[in-house]
């Protein structure tokens, strides 16, 4: 299975530390049977090490750690891909 997923996020904050954001994808998927199009959802959660918090300074500064998921959903099966982040966040 190959998948090829276009998606928009929509991103939470509940502090300076921690973030959660969900959304629908479009995914091709290509199958030893046949190509497709197939709707999926992204999945992802956050931990920001903050340098500076947006508390004190108005802005926010640091190392990002994430995991996320997408799965897709099709008539044949539902593949599902995480992978984990690192980043850094300047907001």
């Amino acid at each position: 299975v190959v998948r090829i997923g276009n998606g928009v996020m929509g991103e939470w904050h509940f502090n300076d530390y921690f973030s959660a954001a969900v959304g629908p994808s479009v995914d091709y998927v290509w199958w030893t049977s046949g190509n497709r199009l197939a709707v999926g959802v992204q999945i992802r959660v956050s931990l920001t090490l903050a340098t500076v918090s947006a508390s004190t300074s108005g802005r926010r500064y640091g190392l990002r750690l994430g995991v996320g998921n997408h799965t897709t959903f099709t008539d044949y099966d539902s593949p599902v891909a995480f992978d984990l982040h690192v980043g850094y966040e300047w907001y």
